[in-house]
């Protein structure tokens, strides 16, 4: 009986068997193969998002995108360690070779402020980038419609400062930066961190950010907001151009860039602040100055400076380039050609062999500042603008480093600080001097609004001053130093108005 049983049971299992379907295969997708794309070991990051705070938690506004360039097609891990509390992964499947932006999202809480350095990982490659982390806490304010004035400062903020009161209306972290631009109602403010950052001018919101990939000393030089458009250059040699209408894929909204000109392969090299005019960017790579078409990147004329160009921005007017060159000679070109129009050489007797600030053109005027002999005096120097001829020149008492000082005019009179410890003021057609106003720990690049001129300090004060009598309006310690960061200002009206150093001539 069992027996029977034990044979009927095994018949039936056999059957049962034999009657399955062949099963489905469910072999696993094999990995990708390929490599992270780099630029001499550092990352190809096209978008670095969000800001980063200690002791703030990373949310899904803080990622990044980098590009990979894809072999064997696959499932994929792309990720960094962990460096100061904050990592970022991205998982997923390539399913064609190529390059393949890849989005990489950021974990975790940041420890201490600094800058960091993390190591992307994927296959056997691996590229680096660079990340700040920021003071703690942000502060946001509400703000009014009045005159507000911008500035980097060495505390780890970007402020927004009323101009009649000198009080705060918002601050932003981000690292130092360089004189920012305006436009409408968004002021664009470079940082040391690599990025180019769009923040909401009377709310201090962040907008977007432009990453330039991080290697030392690739800083984002004072921008320029032209037509739509936002141009700068960076000390990776290269020139862009960003159109600031946002583009939006799948509820993420970024900047286009329109294009980038690389200028020089030799990181070891030196740009400087770009002018744009007329559908025109102007700036000076080393010897050689180029004139580049705004809309397209194509160079249209460039041009061989022998004494060195890129260490000051341009200033264009009425369809002339003046700019100064090495440590003995202010050019002017044909802004269409490129054409030198004349070449004043400074004499032995002014040139110590030192530094030029940029020059600033006003009235039929050229005025720049220079170094003298054993930097013992320095010299604030008028030039007529159409021939290039000496008008005047004056003393500047203890004027050290002058490529840091710009002169700016304005209310018959051409200001501009001195290392003493003083914003001064010369009557702009004879070069008197009409005023002195001791700023003790160091002046930054000044700005004039109207009758009103406006200055920073390494102590972090501002300074408001009666630009007609050197009076004193105001006085506020606001910040960290400031003297590193020019002024950008704009009024109830729209107006705007820069530090001399960002190449504008307002």
């Amino acid at each position: 009986m069992f027996l029977k049983l034990f044979t009927s049971y095994c018949l039936i299992l056999f059957f049962l068997i034999s009657c399955q379907r062949d099963p489905v295969s469910n072999s696993p997708v094999p990995s990708s193969s390929g490599a992270v794309f780099n630029m001499s070991g550092m990352c190809d990051l096209s978008r670095l998002y969000g800001k980063y705070v200690r002791d703030s938690l990373l949310n899904d506004t803080h990622y990044f995108y980098t590009v990979i360039n894809v072999i064997i097609p696959g499932t994929y891990e792309i990720y960094t360690d962990t460096v100061n509390g904050i990592y970022f992964r991205s998982t997923g499947t390539f399913d064609s070779v190529g390059r393949k932006p890849v989005k990489l999202m950021g974990y975790g809480k940041p420890l201490s402020t600094g800058v960091s350095e993390f190591i992307v990982h994927y296959d056997s490659s691996a590229c680096m980038f660079r990340l700040t982390t920021l003071p703690n806490p942000f502060v946001p304010t509400n703000t009014g419609d009045s005159t507000t004035l911008f500035f980097g400062s060495r505390d780890g903020y970007f402020y927004a400062v009323n101009a009649t009161s000198g009080t705060v209306k918002w601050r932003y972290p981000m690292g130092l930066t360089t004189t920012p631009a305006l436009s409408d109602t968004v002021v664009y403010a470079p940082s040391l961190d690599h990025n180019l950052y769009a923040l909401n001018a009377k709310t201090g919101r962040f907008k977007w950010t432009v990453y330039t990939g991080g290697w030392n000393g690739n800083e984002v030089q004072a921008p320029f907001a032209d037509n739509g458009r936002v141009y700068f250059t960076c000390n990776n040699m290269k020139a862009y151009s960003i159109d600031t209408t946002l583009s939006c894929n799948t509820n993420i909204c970024f900047p286009q860039t329109k294009w980038i000109f690389t200028a020089s392969n030799e990181f070891s090299g030196q740009i400087n602040a770009s002018v744009v005019k007329n559908g025109t960017m102007f700036f000076g790579v080393d010897t050689t100055f180029y004139a580049i078409e705004a809309l397209s990147g194509i160079v249209k004329w460039k041009t061989i400076i022998p004494e060195w160009c890129a260490g000051n921005s341009p200033s264009v007017i009425d369809g002339v380039v003046y700019l100064t060159g090495g440590v003995n000679a202010v050019y002017a070109l044909n802004a269409q050609t490129g054409h030198q129009i004349w070449k004043y050489t400074i004499p032995l007797a002014l040139n110590g062999g030192t530094k030029f600030s940029s020059p600033t053109v006003a009235n039929g005027t050229v005025y720049f500042a220079l170094d003298s002999l054993a930097f013992v005096t320095g010299q604030l120097c008028a030039l007529d603008a159409a021939s290039g001829m000496l008008k005047w020149k004056s003393k500047i008492e203890f004027l050290e480093s002058t490529h840091r000082f710009y002169p700016v005019t304005g209310n018959g009179l051409v200001y501009c600080p001195s290392y003493d410890g003083y914003i001064n003021a010369w009557d702009a057609t004879n070069g008197r001097l009409m005023w002195r106003h001791p700023i003790p720990e160091g002046a930054s690049n000044p700005v004039v609004v109207k009758n009103i001129i406006y200055v920073g300090s390494h102590l972090g004060h501002i300074y408001a001053i009666n630009a007609v009598s050197g009076n004193l309006i105001w006085k506020k310690k606001i910040a960290g130093a400031t003297n590193t960061s020019g002024i950008a200002v704009t009024d109830f009206r729209g107006n705007v108005y820069h530090s001399g150093e960002s190449g504008h001539q307002d």
